[in-house]
């Protein structure tokens, strides 16, 4: 899909304000941290642009960053933390196997005897 020329140097001015962002965080290193804003707009413009038909090497060059980077931190959204969910225990009233076996704790009579 090809941009329009407005579309298009809106993301040039946008990915040069961004880059200047990232200069204001100091030099970048391996494990260096971004602050979590700036990265959400640096993946916001990224997913834009890679839509629009953009390579990842051409982004990153645009931010001045490592292509392994943009690729990393535009892959699919990292999974939500796991939650714990309220549950509600209920004792079933004993069916027709528990009560013709005569075993009513669940627990198979072979499994009883070892």
């Amino acid at each position: 899909m090809q941009e329009n020329g407005a579309v298009q140097r809106t993301r040039v001015r946008q990915a040069a304000q961004l880059r200047a962002q990232l200069a204001a965080v100091g030099p970048r290193h391996r494990g260096a941290r971004i602050p979590a804003a700036l990265r959400a707009a640096i993946i916001a413009h990224a997913r834009a642009a890679r839509g629009a038909g953009n390579s990842v090497r051409t982004i990153a060059g645009a931010l001045g960053v490592a292509s392994e980077s943009v690729r990393r931190w535009t892959r699919s959204a990292p999974a939500a933390a796991p939650t714990l969910v309220p549950v509600q225990v209920v004792v079933d009233p004993p069916g027709p196997l528990a009560s013709a076996s005569g075993n009513t704790s669940g627990i198979a009579s072979s499994a009883k005897s070892r």
